[in-house]
């Protein structure tokens, strides 16, 4: 009886593995949106969130979402990071009081 219920539930002993990738290239992601000056930070979180994506399958398809915002937050700030400091044509004018 026992047994049916597992199978039923699809839930067993073994714990299925986190995908430690995606969950870094989020928690690299989450630091861009406050640190995205450092010029490293988003474009680390690019390259380890697209790494934790095609690492997707090996953990069981967990991590998607996470990698996922990761990647697009890695690239909206490492945009915003080239556009501050004037790369793409515009740049914040100083401050003169």
């Amino acid at each position: 009886m026992e047994s049916n219920r597992k199978a039923e539930t699809g839930s067993s002993n073994a714990k299925a593995k986190r995908n430690p990738y995606a969950i870094a290239g989020f928690c690299l992601g989450i630091g861009s949106v406050f640190f995205y000056t450092i010029g490293i930070l988003p474009i680390l979180a690019v390259v380890v969130s697209a790494f934790g994506l095609a690492k997707n399958i090996d953990y069981g398809g967990k991590g998607k979402a996470l990698g996922g915002i990761g990647l697009v937050l890695g690239i909206l700030y490492f945009v915003m990071y080239l556009w501050v400091y004037g790369h793409l044509g515009h740049s914040i004018p100083p401050y003169r009081p």
